[in-house]
């Protein structure tokens, strides 16, 4: 009886999206992920279905949203959430932590009203990954008049939260909206304000963190590339790329095509792979974690998305200079998707609200 209820379930959510979403591509995605789900209902599968329902009903909200209002009142609201994040990691670094407070290696929410500690400082976040990635995605919504000036603080908040998946994506897009605007003079003025606090902190942190690991890299012979490539991965990215080798080299090739399933990397990983490793539960990297669970299909389904929408806004960011800005907050989520997987966590809405703002853009250049 349960298992009819969870088909019906699941046919009225397929119905709602192919009803609602206009996107022929997440629809194709949403259908992929269900039919995946059907052979293995796993639990996580079932809360990864959930969240793709939801992620691309609100993805289409949005953009009916953007297209009615327009996209400045939004990216307000972007900068007025970056501002309170900072804020609250400016208090949490002098030790004053307010509504939450540090248990272990998470968040306690209102655990506590003020407690007095040296920890991270991940803000309204649940780790400092978390707070970097929030912080680069949010970056873009400065670069407007009158918002520009405000910018240095955002960047405070990347350099403090000391995370190179925050830095990073936030040098890149940086750049990636100086090259485009290059002839604007307030490009010129945020050059030389953001630029050389990003490199700073970038190098500092590099050089802090890897170049003492990195100096034993110094006996490793060139003539054997694959050791070489494999013990800079693991001095620079940790029980990271572990896990992505255990996935790439144990998992994947027995599911290349159609994947494990959604949902169940987890149990995979442990009994396929053989090892079991702190942050094993996600492959930290949420193009390998599509591609383990959906296989080389929704791989392909996904990346088909993300193309389309950068071709829609590279015909139309020269009509509305916000359609850049979605742009380069679009691409600090794919960067930061790379080392992280803020698609499974409250990051991925701000991914897709970039992206629906360039939907909603495309079609409102077309109607004109």
């Amino acid at each position: 009886m349960q298992g009819r209820y969870f088909l019906c379930y699941l046919s009225m959510g397929l119905f709602v999206v192919f009803s609602m979403v206009e996107n022929k591509i997440l629809r194709a995605f949403v259908l992929w992920s269900v039919i995946r789900l059907l052979f293995t209902l796993s639990d996580d599968g079932i809360s990864a279905i959930n969240y793709i329902f939801m992620g691309v009903l609100v993805y289409q909200v949005m953009v009916n949203k953007f297209k009615k209002y327009g996209l400045e009142k939004a990216l307000n609201c972007v900068c007025v959430l970056a501002l309170l994040q900072t804020a609250m990691m400016y208090m949490q670094s002098f030790g004053y932590w307010l509504f939450i407070m540090p248990i272990g290696g998470g968040i306690d929410v209102f655990h506590n009203i003020i407690f007095k500690g040296s920890a991270a400082c991940p803000g309204f976040m649940g780790n400092p990954n978390m707070a970097g990635a929030f912080l680069a995605l949010c970056l873009p919504a400065f670069f407007r008049k009158k918002w520009c000036f405000i910018a240095p603080i955002i960047v405070w908040g990347l350099c403090s939260g000391n995370n190179l998946g925050g830095l990073i994506p936030a040098i890149i897009i940086y750049f990636m909206y100086v090259y485009f605007m290059r002839r604007d003079k307030k490009v010129l003025i945020l050059t030389g304000i953001i630029a050389p606090l990003l490199a700073w902190r970038t190098i500092k942190m590099i050089l802090s963190q890897n170049l003492s690991q990195l100096t034993a890299l110094n006996s490793l012979s060139l003539a054997d590339p694959s050791t070489l490539i494999s013990t800079l991965g693991r001095k620079v990215f940790g029980i990271r790329w572990l896990i992505w080798s255990d996935v790439w080299h144990n998992i994947i090739p027995h599911h290349p095509i159609i994947g494990i399933g959604l949902g169940t990397f987890k149990k995979v990983y442990l009994n396929l792979a053989g090892i079991e490793t702190k942050g094993g539960y996600q492959t930290h990297n949420d193009y390998l974690q599509v591609l383990v669970e959906l296989g080389r299909i929704g791989l392909i389904i996904c990346l088909g998305f993300v193309v389309c929408i950068y071709i829609k806004g590279l015909k139309f960011y020269k009509i509305d200079k916000n359609v850049l800005i979605a742009l380069c907050g679009l691409s600090a989520g794919m960067i930061n998707m790379i080392v992280n997987f803020p698609m499974h966590n409250n990051i991925g809405i701000f991914i897709l609200m970039w992206a629906a703002m360039i939907e909603a853009q495309k079609k409102e250049g077309v109607k004109n």
